[in-house]
């Protein structure tokens, strides 16, 4: 979606009419798909979180975290895991790997035209806010965008190579994908980069055995990793090779020590301390 200037209310309400128009046309008749709205009151290069655009904060996440639930215990008294702490504090202002998004353009659209900064003026501030729409599908050429900035290290092609039976993004706070995700802001720089390069190395080990294109995660985990029988008669002996090659890197990557860190981080969280 190209840019657009708006300078008056009017023209804001007219051009999400038309977002959510144009959107619901795409998706099929019958069909309605939700906007939601991120505003910034400077024009920052990207929508990364306050977190990661500060390099100091994201080597030293879990100090941040540990800290603030150390000084402010009885603010946790109601939270179930670590996503439900992530978001307190992201409310309290801590920098975190959240990223604050609302189903309403009016309340975006407030957080665009704040001040810029605390010692501006907001009579006199001439700096510009953004408003980011956002969907609950991938739009690939906005993602492989946003994935080659500086501060993620330009790792589309990491991601692309990662398939999955739908686009769409939105996820429960109770799902694993998000356990595992709020699970990690808990582990030192150290071992997050230590997982994310251990399971870098496996999927591009999938990936290449993956010569068809077609297959999914789900299917592979079933079909090599939990089946003691890998050799049977259809089997080329390329294939034999492979899974065994493959069992070996899942095996290896459940053996690493920041892997086995961060699952006790989720068996913590979750409250089971033993497998």
């Amino acid at each position: 979606m190209s840019e657009k200037i708006v300078e008056s209310l009017s023209d804001y309400v007219g051009e999400i009419n038309t977002m959510q128009q144009n959107l619901n046309n795409k998706v099929g008749v019958g069909k309605k798909e939700n906007i939601y709205y991120r505003g910034q009151n400077q024009d920052f290069s990207n929508t990364l979180p306050s977190l990661i655009r500060n390099e100091n904060y994201l080597n030293n996440e879990d100090k941040l975290i540990n800290d603030f639930i150390t000084k402010y215990p009885e603010l946790f008294g109601d939270c179930h895991n670590n996503f439900d702490r992530l978001a307190l504090m992201q409310h309290h202002q801590l920098p975190t790997r959240l990223l604050d998004l609302t189903s309403n353009p009016l309340v975006a659209l407030y957080f665009a035209v704040e001040r810029s900064n605390e010692s501006t003026d907001k009579d006199s501030d001439d700096a510009d806010g953004k408003v980011f729409p956002f969907t609950n599908f991938d739009d690939q050429s906005s993602l492989k965008q946003s994935l080659s900035d500086e501060r993620v290290g330009n790792i589309s092609p990491e991601y692309t190579s990662i398939r999955g039976k739908d686009n769409q993004f939105l996820k429960s706070p109770f799902s694993d994908e998000i356990e595992v995700e709020s699970s990690l802001a808990r582990l030192s720089n150290t071992d997050r980069k230590e997982v994310l390069n251990a399971l870098d190395k496996f999927y591009k080990d999938l990936s290449s055995i993956d010569t068809n294109g077609k297959c999914y995660w789900s299917e592979v985990y079933t079909n090599i990793v939990t089946n003691t029988n890998i050799v049977t008669n259809t089997n080329t002996l390329a294939d034999i090779t492979s899974k065994i090659l493959l069992k070996k890197d899942y095996d290896d990557f459940n053996q690493n020590a920041s892997i086995r860190r961060l699952y006790h981080e989720i068996r913590r969280d979750i409250g089971i301390l033993k497998k």
